[in-house]
C-alpha cells in the first residue's frame, strides 16, 4: 500500500490530493472501495490542514486491515520512541594499537635507537596485502562492467487499486 499526499500549500493547482494506492498482495482485503472509505473519512482532517492527523487515521485503519487478514492485534502502546544515539567512540582496537605504538616509541628511544620502529599492522604506499589497492589486487580495477540495473524485472506488483481524490 502507498499513500501519496500533497498539501495544498505545495500543489500546483492550490488543492491539496490524497491517493491510497493498493498493490496486488493487499487487493483482497484492501479493496478500491476500502481505500475510498478511509480517504473520505481522513478528507475532514486534510482539509483542515492536520495532515499528521489524517495520515494517522489512514495508517491506523490500514494497520486494522492488515492485523484483520493475517491474524495480530494491535495494541495502543504505539510504537517507542528512538533511542538516543551514542556519541561516536574510538574502537578498543585503535586505542591497543595506539598504546602499543607509543609503547614501542617510548622503548626504542629509551635503547637509543633511532629511526626504526615496528608496527604490528602494513604501512606503505601501496595499500598492504595483495599489491596495488584497487586496480592490481581487485581484478584490473572494475567492479563487473556493464551498466544498467542487470536482473530487475520491471516495475512493481500495483495493478492500479485503490482510491485518490482532492480536498
Amino acid at each position: 500500500v502507498v499513500v501519496l499526499l500533497v498539501p495544498r500549500e505545495t500543489s500546483a493547482d492550490g488543492r491539496g490530493h490524497i491517493a491510497i494506492q493498493v498493490g496486488q498482495g493487499a487487493e483482497g482485503f484492501i479493496t478500491d472501495g476500502i481505500a475510498g472509505d478511509i480517504r473520505r473519512e481522513a478528507t475532514p482532517l486534510l482539509a483542515r490542514g492536520d495532515y499528521g492527523a489524517g495520515l494517522t487515521l489512514i495508517t491506523g485503519r490500514l494497520a486494522q486491515r492488515y492485523a484483520a487478514e493475517f491474524g495480530f492485534s494491535l495494541d495502543s502502546a504505539g510504537v517507542p520512541p528512538p533511542r538516543r544515539k551514542r556519541e561516536p567512540r574510538i574502537p578498543p582496537v585503535v586505542i591497543l594499537m595506539v598504546i602499543f605504538v607509543i609503547v614501542n616509541v617510548l622503548l626504542q628511544a629509551r635503547r637509543g635507537r633511532r629511526g626504526l620502529v615496528v608496527v604490528p599492522f602494513p604501512v606503505g604506499r601501496r595499500g598492504g596485502w595483495g599489491g596495488g589497492g584497487f586496480g592490481g589486487g581487485f581484478g584490473g580495477g572494475g567492479f563487473g562492467g556493464g551498466g544498467g540495473f542487470g536482473g530487475f524485472g520491471g516495475g512493481g506488483g500495483f495493478s492500479g487499486g485503490g482510491s485518490s481524490g482532492s480536498f
